[in-house]
């Protein structure tokens, strides 16, 4: 008899793409589900928290790393229980996607980009009090901060998974979207 392989859901995409307002709509559809949400568990580091883009980088890049593996850590074991998970995080490189399905190896991973493109999101950012008082310490918004990985994104990410121009798509449309293409989205075992 053939177990039911419970579905496990990256959300990527640049910061400010939408990913936790959409991860967690699309939680919402599922009747046991789980939302991990990638930044907050980046804030349950208290003493010597190194946020990605801020110096010391090696640290900064050590604590991404440790944070994907918890996410994985989590999904796993919340899908063991029966549970769908949705993860969201700026996954930007091979390498990244390649961190999760390590820690996912055997269960059926979706992916699925939000793109809507650096002048959407930086425009987004603007509004966002978050990033205005990202801009007050940084002098920059989040979504200026982080434009620039939307080339890796596309050079590293395309054509893999379920990528949405989300430019002109409200998060109840989008999530719409996801669940239609959740065939696209799914990674196959040789997918990366």
């Amino acid at each position: 008899m053939r177990r039911h392989r419970a579905m496990r859901w990256v959300i990527g995409g640049i910061p400010g793409a939408g990913k936790t307002t959409v991860g967690r709509l699309l939680a919402d559809r599922f009747p046991r589900s789980v939302f991990i949400e990638g930044d907050l568990l980046q804030g349950w580091i208290v003493g010597g928290n190194v946020w990605p883009g801020q110096a010391p980088a090696d640290e900064s890049s050590r604590q991404i790393e440790l944070n994907m593996r918890n996410h994985a850590l989590l999904a796993r074991s919340y899908g063991e229980a029966g549970f769908i998970t949705i993860v969201d995080y700026v996954i930007v490189t091979r390498a990244d996607l390649e961190r999760y399905r390590a820690g996912l190896v055997g269960l059926d991973v979706y992916l699925v980009v939000l793109h809507p493109g650096a002048r959407v999101v930086i425009e987004r950012e603007a509004a966002r009090e978050k990033s205005r008082r990202h801009r007050e310490k940084h002098g920059r918004t989040i979504g200026e901060h982080f434009a620039h990985l939307e080339r890796p994104l596309v050079a590293e990410l395309g054509g893999l998974g379920l990528w949405l121009d989300t430019a002109d798509l409200t998060p109840a449309a989008t999530v719409e979207l996801i669940l239609a293409g959740r065939d696209r989205a799914r990674l196959d075992d040789h997918s990366t």
